[in-house]
């Protein structure tokens, strides 16, 4: 018998095509992939898989030599499709020094983002980055802001679109 691999799972964009991790190559091995649908080969042992939607394929490996047979799952991950299904971020978060949630941050599977921005009451914008792993810590100019309702902006590259995403929300800062 084969090992289940334990393949991770990953983000695919929907449109773009994804190799499935290659099984071991063996001369006298034989590969079914299936179902078919968005699978570039049905016989290898790495196809392109452009699904359309998450799912699980299914390889039956042969050994012709043996007459032994196994079937393996491969999950193909999250499709995304752009949206604010990508970028989390908090309802609230209260940067008092107690060393919980002290700092906003957002929480995406995105390799990156364009920008980052919090804004207050009066479209006043109080924090802006391009650095997804930076977090605003409730101040401007060092001066810690009032306890309200914040706006916050993230903008990031789709590449499903081919064009900038932007979601919007609000967080509330508790002091």
């Amino acid at each position: 018998d084969l090992p289940d691999p334990g393949y991770p799972e990953a983000v695919l964009w929907l449109g773009d095509a994804v190799p499935l991790p290659p099984l071991l190559v063996q001369p006298y091995w034989s590969y079914q992939w299936s179902p078919p649908e968005g699978l570039s080969c049905l016989d290898c042992s790495s196809p392109l898989a452009n699904p359309g939607e998450e799912g699980i394929y299914t390889v039956k490996v042969t050994d012709r030599r043996n007459g032994c047979v196994n079937t393996i799952d491969v999950r193909v991950g999250e499709v995304a499709t752009c949206g604010a299904n990508l970028v989390e971020v908090p309802n609230a978060f209260s940067p008092n020094g107690d060393g919980n949630n002290d700092v906003l941050f957002l929480f995406t599977p995105l390799p990156s983002i364009s920008k980052f921005e919090v804004f207050n009451r009066w479209g006043s914008r109080l924090f802006a980055t391009t650095d997804k792993s930076m977090g605003w810590d409730g101040r401007l100019g060092g001066s810690l802001q009032p306890a309200g309702v914040y706006a916050y902006r993230v903008t990031y590259f789709c590449p499903a679109l081919q064009r900038e995403v932007t979601v919007v929300g609000d967080v509330t800062l508790i002091r």
